[in-house]
């Protein structure tokens, strides 16, 4: 137990703290006991890591995440206190036979409304007869945290998000542990599972608080789970079968991106759940960078983007150097003669060397493609007829399209999304939305 002057100021620090594990770390230190957070499904949300404690309970239903939903009922005194906190809306201690050591119990209410449970176990020291009003005390810097973070709706529903949510922060559990625990949870999944990551397709200066109505009129598909997180909503969606199209074979929820002026990037399928925070970086990188190129579609699917992820990952000022030498020229030539040949060139061979989809994209006419292209097998002394020239030209393309709008403008940090970065190649471009990557 802290001494007066160091309680006061572990006091002001839990008054500032903004995360409950923050919250858990503090409390320890001050109450000298371990200490736990959960929601009302019995999630846990929060909990005293840096102790090794010997409680069979603990290590079963906290440390090693397999808490059961009744678990805390099937305990004979912890239900009775647990709604006697409720009632009188303070900390109840239970001092019961069947419990390895005594235990205050807090239920947290706001509104009227039971949103979560703080528990204390008197582990390392006997209960003090403070105790009981620090957790009071503390309980009023918890509530607030749990109303404007994820956890204030006390479902199980809610208890699935906040699981999800767990494994995002960077969970490492096993397979097998999360499908036991989505199970419990009632959460029923399908075959194969995508992350989505939806924002505004342009800058907005408003808060998350804007992203909730559009939560509410998001009729999420059986199998998926919609939830704000980091500022954006994520979806995990479960398919029984993979989606090669999310335009036509999600129809519905591309209107929804296009009626809110939303976009969404797409993870690649996978399996396991346990993988999900590796496939939400996916959705996100797919979104900075579909953003930031300035692409009018609805989806940015990881797969199209995966290749400007890399040379994103590559050493800052490195990826010209595995640009073609001809296609360096090209552009070179464009910048001196004012000329739009490589855009229209990477288009072309994009869209399998139609020069009606060509013009189509770029909104300029068929014959007005047919010159370009021609200019371009002339400075490129290649009839583009060779697949593996083709291919080394669409990817110096995109080498300087990465240069051209991306360097040093997508954010490092996983999750931050940048404001798009516009960069039209073409005036008067037409701006049609699509799925993937072609413009």
């Amino acid at each position: 137990m802290a001494d007066k002057d160091q309680r006061i100021k572990l006091l002001c620090e839990l008054s500032k703290a903004n995360s409950l594990q923050k919250i858990t770390d503090l409390t320890y230190t001050l109450m000298g006991n371990p200490i736990f957070i959960s929601d009302m499904a019995h999630t846990m949300l929060a909990y005293t890591k840096c102790v090794d404690i010997n409680d069979s309970s603990w290590q079963k239903h906290v440390v090693n995440s397999q808490l059961e939903r009744n678990v805390l009922k099937q305990e004979r005194e912890v239900s009775t206190a647990q709604g006697a906190s409720t009632l009188n809306r303070m900390p109840v201690i239970v001092n019961d036979d069947d419990l390895p050591f005594p235990r205050i119990i807090k239920t947290l209410v706001s509104d009227g409304r039971a949103i979560g449970i703080m528990v204390l176990t008197s582990y390392l020291q006997k209960l003090d007869e403070d105790d009981v009003g620090l957790m009071e005390l503390i309980s009023s810097f918890v509530i607030p945290i749990l109303k404007k973070d994820r956890f204030f709706a006390a479902d199980s529903n809610k208890s699935v998000e906040n699981y999800f949510i767990k494994l995002l922060d960077g969970a490492a559990l096993s397979c097998e542990w999360v499908n036991k625990r989505l199970e419990i949870l009632g959460w029923k999944r399908l075959s194969l599972s995508y992350v989505l990551a939806f924002c505004f397709e342009q800058e907005s200066e408003a808060g998350p608080e804007s992203l909730l109505p559009i939560l509410q009129s998001f009729s999420a598909p059986p199998h998926c789970c919609a939830f704000l997180y980091n500022n954006i909503i994520v979806c995990i969606y479960s398919s029984a079968e993979e989606i090669h199209n999310w335009d036509t074979q999600h129809l519905a929820l591309s209107q929804l991106l296009d009626h809110w002026n939303l976009v969404a990037g797409v993870s690649r399928r996978f399996v396991e759940l346990s993988e999900v925070r590796e496939h939400y970086l996916e959705a996100v990188h797919a979104l900075e960078i579909g953003r930031a190129l300035g692409r009018k579609h609805h989806f940015y699917v990881y797969d199209y983007f995966a290749i400007f992820h890399m040379f994103q990952e590559l050493p800052s000022g490195s990826v010209m150097q595995y640009c073609s030498q001809r296609i360096s020229d090209l552009a070179e030539y464009d910048s001196k003669h004012n000329t739009q040949l490589c855009i229209t060139l990477q288009v072309y061979l994009e869209n399998s060397r139609s020069l009606a989809r060509t013009a189509d994209i770029l909104y300029i006419h068929r014959n007005t493609v047919h010159y370009r292209i021609n200019k371009c097998t002339e400075l490129l002394y290649s009839s583009l007829e060779d697949g593996n020239e083709s291919f080394c030209f669409i990817l110096s393309l995109r080498i300087l399209e990465y240069e051209r709008k991306l360097r040093g403008i997508i954010s490092s940090k996983p999750g931050s999304l940048p404001p798009p970065h516009v960069v039209k190649d073409v005036p008067n471009a037409k701006t049609t939305r699509k799925t993937g990557g072609s413009r």
